[in-house]
């Protein structure tokens, strides 16, 4: 079996479970928060740091609007030699970038969450 490699939680990603902790206390399902947190502990982050590449491309798929490939094009310079995948788990969607030695989480959403923001 291969190396594991590390996982790192970008400042982005930490917005995000903010972001998401906020949607549920409102939505009344703050237990689903620590839901997630033991998700990821367990199950997400340790897949990851063994199987890296077991999401799907995320730039596999052709933009559909001149705003997501504008988005896509400036993600890409920024990130370079990292390949960009989606991981999916029952209610959350997953970016995260994939180098040589590292997988660092860029974004997490809700599946209930409009849309993603990758600062």
């Amino acid at each position: 079996m291969g190396t594991k490699l590390s996982v790192q939680v970008t400042a982005n990603f930490e917005r995000n479970l903010n972001s998401i902790e906020r949607f549920l206390t409102e939505a009344d399902l703050v237990g689903q928060f620590d839901d997630l947190l033991e998700e990821l502990l367990e199950n997400v982050i340790p897949t990851l740091e063994q199987f890296p590449d077991i999401g799907r491309h995320f730039f596999c798929e052709p933009a559909q609007s001149a705003e997501s490939r504008n988005a896509r094009r400036k993600l890409q310079l920024r990130l370079q030699d990292a390949t960009v995948h989606e991981y999916l788990t029952k209610d959350y969607l997953l970016l995260y970038a994939r180098y040589s030695d590292a997988v660092c989480l860029l974004s997490i959403k809700h599946h209930k969450q409009l849309s993603f923001s990758i600062e």
